[in-house]
């Protein structure tokens, strides 16, 4: 449905039916259109988006207080400033970003054996997902479903165990990569046309008996016969350029 909660079907008779959730207002993230939290609310990110981090979303939150119980619980905000408990947090419209008071930056260890700074972000290894290095010296990740699919090169997406067909080239994706193979099925290219190709030096045009490239007839690249060795049969041959051959292996 248009309200981002709610999901519609669609009836055999055209009807449309939706369910009717009450839905949380999210904020956050990295939407074209972001949504703006009333005056008194607040922007409440679970401790689990580490602040926003990795284009993380929120739920528009009534900020608390101002009444807070007198308990000392502390927690360390997403300014990172020390707050009393989560109440008082909230009460200054701030999402905690950890249990227990704000710690000196610490660093941490990433998957790639490299050490981030409190603040840095890195890749979590699985190809996917990204993880950030806390203040405390833990490290928090998102928590995408991975997917194994494969972009080919024109850009289309394919899930994992299809192949597929590009040009003259047969692709599987597996595990998140191509394997390519070449299909021997696919025609030659087609040379002596205009636009054709142009065959190697150790290669002539091969044309169909009688075209000889008329009416931008293609041919197809064909090996020269290099060693000149040819039966001494007779069985002439007229070549394309007018001459008469003893053979066709001697035309070649």
């Amino acid at each position: 449905a248009a309200d981002g909660c709610n999901t519609c079907t669609c009836g055999k008779d055209g009807s449309i039916s939706c369910t009717e959730k009450a839905c949380s207002k999210v904020c956050g993230g990295n939407s074209p259109t972001p949504n703006k939290c009333a005056a008194d609310e607040y922007c409440n990110y679970p401790i689990s988006a580490i602040c926003g981090f990795a284009d993380a979303t929120g739920i528009c939150t009534k900020k608390g207080g101002p009444n807070c119980p007198a308990i000392y619980k502390p927690v360390c905000g997403c300014d990172n400033k020390t707050y009393s408990s989560p109440c008082h947090a909230s009460a200054s419209g701030m999402s905690v970003q950890y249990e227990g008071e704000c710690k000196t930056a610490g660093t941490c260890k990433g998957p790639d054996g490299k050490t981030y700074k409190a603040g840095d972000s890195f890749p979590a290894g699985d190809g996917c997902n990204t993880c950030g290095c806390r203040k405390d010296g833990s490290v928090v990740c998102t928590q995408i479903a991975c997917t194994k699919n494969c972009t080919a090169p024109d850009g289309r997406v394919y899930k994992d165990g299809t192949t597929f067909q590009q040009g003259c080239s047969r692709g599987k994706c597996s595990n998140g990569k191509i394997a390519w193979s070449a299909d021997t099925s696919c025609p030659a290219p087609i040379c002596g046309t205009r636009g054709g190709i142009s065959c190697a030096l150790s290669e002539f045009c091969k044309f169909p008996k009688g075209q000889c490239g008329r009416l931008d007839k293609g041919g197809t690249c064909a090996p020269l016969n290099k060693n000149g060795i040819c039966p001494t049969n007779i069985q002439p041959v007229c070549g394309c350029d007018g001459k008469t051959y003893n053979n066709e292996c001697e035309a070649v």
